[in-house]
């Protein structure tokens, strides 16, 4: 993977797609200095692993969130629940009584519906007027 995936990225790179800052390769070579020396110590070290308690807290700065807010996108992502599906299950009802109020208003007579159609229009507009050149 790592030899596909290198060469498409250096294609992307030559093409002038995108540019990494020259900072980029420094701490990425730390990174990776760091991850040899730990993997060569113990097979179990994980930088990732290591690095993401401070990674999410450096994230939550950045959003600003709330501890409720935090922990109500924990639930969110927790239940797959997300925003537009609670507010479907909100305003379904309202939208469901609508619908039913409407249809009982047709039952009663209340409402009327009328199709306008230019088709059938333009052929009475024909007809009144071959009927008045009759007369």
């Amino acid at each position: 993977i790592k030899e596909t995936v290198g060469t498409d990225l250096q294609t992307l790179t030559e093409n002038g797609v995108f540019r990494f800052p020259s900072t980029f390769t420094f701490i990425f070579r730390s990174f990776a200095s760091i991850d040899g020396i730990g993997k060569g110590l113990s097979d179990n070290f994980d930088v990732g692993k290591l690095a993401q308690p401070f990674i999410e807290k450096f994230t939550e700065v950045q959003k600003n969130e709330t501890p409720a807010e935090k922990s109500l996108n924990f639930f969110a992502k927790a239940t797959g629940l997300n925003q537009p599906d609670i507010l479907k299950a909100v305003t379904s009802p309202k939208k469901i009584a609508y619908i039913e109020e409407t249809l009982r208003s047709i039952e009663r007579g209340d409402l009327k519906i009328r199709v306008r159609s230019l088709e059938n229009e333009k052929a009475l507009e024909r007809v009144s007027l071959t009927q008045g050149k009759m007369e």
